[in-house]
Protein backbone atom coordinates (compact mmCIF):
# COMPACT_ATOMS: atom_id res chain seq x y z
CA UNK A 1 0.00 0.00 0.00
CA UNK A 2 0.80 3.50 -0.53
CA UNK A 3 2.23 5.63 2.32
CA UNK A 4 -0.18 8.81 3.53
CA UNK A 5 1.72 11.96 2.98
CA UNK A 6 2.38 12.60 6.27
CA UNK A 7 1.76 16.80 5.59
CA UNK A 8 -0.87 18.34 2.89
CA UNK A 9 2.40 20.59 2.44
CA UNK A 10 3.68 18.21 0.45
CA UNK A 11 1.47 18.97 -2.19
CA UNK A 12 2.59 22.62 -2.36
CA UNK A 13 4.94 23.67 -4.98
CA UNK A 14 8.07 25.21 -3.86
CA UNK A 15 8.20 28.54 -3.02
CA UNK A 16 11.28 28.79 -5.65
CA UNK A 17 9.05 26.90 -8.24
CA UNK A 18 5.77 29.27 -7.26
CA UNK A 19 8.06 32.14 -7.35
CA UNK A 20 9.47 31.33 -10.86
CA UNK A 21 6.13 30.73 -12.09
CA UNK A 22 4.89 33.71 -11.21
CA UNK A 23 7.66 36.24 -12.12
CA UNK A 24 7.70 34.12 -15.77
CA UNK A 25 3.93 35.15 -16.25
CA UNK A 26 4.23 38.74 -15.13
CA UNK A 27 7.54 39.18 -17.36
CA UNK A 28 5.18 37.85 -19.96
CA UNK A 29 2.30 39.94 -19.34
CA UNK A 30 4.60 43.14 -19.34
CA UNK A 31 6.64 42.06 -22.65
CA UNK A 32 2.51 41.78 -24.21
CA UNK A 33 2.08 45.15 -22.78
CA UNK A 34 4.85 46.61 -24.02
CA UNK A 35 3.59 44.93 -27.65
CA UNK A 36 0.51 46.45 -27.55
CA UNK A 37 1.91 49.68 -26.58
CA UNK A 38 3.77 49.62 -30.36
CA UNK A 39 7.25 48.23 -28.74
CA UNK A 40 8.59 45.59 -31.28
CA UNK A 41 11.07 42.70 -30.57
CA UNK A 42 11.79 39.39 -31.58
CA UNK A 43 10.36 36.78 -30.11
CA UNK A 44 13.70 35.02 -29.11
CA UNK A 45 14.77 38.51 -27.08
CA UNK A 46 11.17 38.57 -25.66
CA UNK A 47 11.48 34.68 -24.55
CA UNK A 48 15.18 35.33 -23.50
CA UNK A 49 13.55 38.12 -20.86
CA UNK A 50 11.15 35.56 -19.71
CA UNK A 51 13.95 33.06 -19.13
CA UNK A 52 16.37 35.29 -17.23
CA UNK A 53 13.61 36.74 -15.23
CA UNK A 54 12.09 33.31 -13.97
CA UNK A 55 16.18 32.26 -13.59
CA UNK A 56 17.08 35.32 -11.30
CA UNK A 57 13.41 35.13 -9.25
CA UNK A 58 13.86 31.99 -8.70
CA UNK A 59 17.18 31.94 -7.19
CA UNK A 60 16.66 35.16 -5.00
CA UNK A 61 13.29 33.28 -3.57
CA UNK A 62 14.17 31.29 -0.71
CA UNK A 63 14.25 27.79 -0.02
CA UNK A 64 10.93 25.75 1.39
CA UNK A 65 12.22 23.88 4.57
CA UNK A 66 10.24 20.80 4.91
CA UNK A 67 10.48 18.28 7.77
CA UNK A 68 11.96 15.57 5.96
CA UNK A 69 15.10 17.54 4.42
CA UNK A 70 18.13 16.01 6.40
CA UNK A 71 19.62 19.54 7.60
CA UNK A 72 17.53 21.47 5.48
CA UNK A 73 19.80 22.06 2.96
CA UNK A 74 17.98 20.11 -0.08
Amino acid sequence: MHESPKSPRRFLPETKVATGTASGAGAALVLWLADLAGLDMPQAVAAAIVTLVMAVAAWLAPHTRRGDDAEGTA
